[in-house]
């Protein structure tokens, strides 16, 4: 008989009733079969018609691959960048709340300010908010004027109700400063004495006033005694009025504030004046406020300036 191919083969065995015993394996050559099988790369059967097939699963192979690295590696996402506007009504000016009130005064167009805060957001400076800002290039949205520095302090100044006033730093009369305040004082609070009067001295500066409204008198002394021991003011004022009713409540009140904002000073090493009225009426308090009556806010505030003037030429 011609044989032509496997398939003939396996035909004229079965015809002739041979079948093929396998010898059994020696153990140890058994055990090292077994292991072979277990580390050999997936094979694949496939069946057909003639037979069963084996060939090598590279597809397979590849797309495990490709799977074990996906699940290994986790995706990579970028970093968010945090382009909230934030208004603050205390603190520090900042960046952001200079570009939030341009946008609402339409002085700047959301997209340049989206761009600004784009930019910004990017990296920390140590510029000055309106340096920063007045050096971005943003052009005012109408006539197309460049916003820089000195445009925006002006802006700012109106846009918080306070007079503006440009300084000649060539015409600063630097030795009078130590008539209010110490040079290193001046220094670092960033505060720059202007003019002096008899009654009042007005003074530069980029830092800022901070204002905490009560409820009442008697809640000043925990709001006083958080600033100032916070280290970011040197002097605190406490401003309000208790009017005196039909029994001593006011009494009580008014001694107990006093004593506690003197031991609050103490505490602290910073003066914290008193400034709480005790009237019988309101119309006499309103008096004593910038009426006829003298502006007890005003005395300490200037109370305040001759003990931080004293203090820092102390040892």
């Amino acid at each position: 008989m011609k044989i032509k191919s496997d398939t003939d083969l396996s035909k004229a065995v079965a015809a002739a009733g041979i079948r093929a015993v396998p010898r059994p394996a020696e153990p140890a050559a058994a055990e090292q079969a077994a292991t072979s099988r277990d580390n050999a790369p997936p094979r694949e059967r496939v069946a057909s018609k003639d037979g069963a097939v084996a060939r090598d699963s590279n597809v397979d192979r590849e797309g495990a691959f490709e799977r074990s690295l996906s699940t290994t590696k986790p995706p990579t996402t970028l970093q968010s960048i945090d382009l909230s506007l934030n208004v603050v009504s205390h603190g520090k000016l900042t960046w952001r709340t200079v570009l939030a009130w341009l946008r609402d005064d339409k002085i700047v167009s959301a997209e340049d300010v989206e761009r600004t805060a784009r930019r910004f957001a990017g990296g920390n400076s140590a510029q000055h908010p309106l340096v920063r800002v007045g050096s971005a290039g943003l052009t005012r949205v109408g006539d197309g004027k460049v916003l820089d520095t000195e445009t925006l302090a002006e802006w700012l100044a109106q846009r918080s109700k306070l007079p503006y006033m440009r300084i000649d730093p060539l015409k600063v009369d630097v030795g009078r400063v130590a008539d209010v305040m110490s040079i290193q004082y001046a220094e670092r609070r960033h505060a720059l004495p202007l003019s002096f009067g008899l009654t009042e001295v007005t003074i530069a500066t980029c830092e800022p006033l901070d204002v905490a409204w009560v409820p009442g008198a008697w809640e000043i002394p925990l709001v006083a005694q958080r600033m100032a021991l916070s280290e970011q003011y040197v002097a605190v004022l406490c401003l309000g009025a208790v009017i005196k009713g039909e029994t001593t409540h006011d009494e009580h009140i008014n001694r107990q504030v006093s004593m506690n904002l003197g031991e609050i000073a103490l505490e602290s090493d910073i003066p914290v004046l008193f400034g709480v009225l005790t009237c019988n009426t309101v119309e006499q308090a309103i008096h004593r406020a910038g009426g006829n009556a003298g502006n007890k806010g005003q005395e300490c505030a200037e109370a305040a300036l001759e003990m931080v003037r004293l203090l820092s030429k102390l040892p």
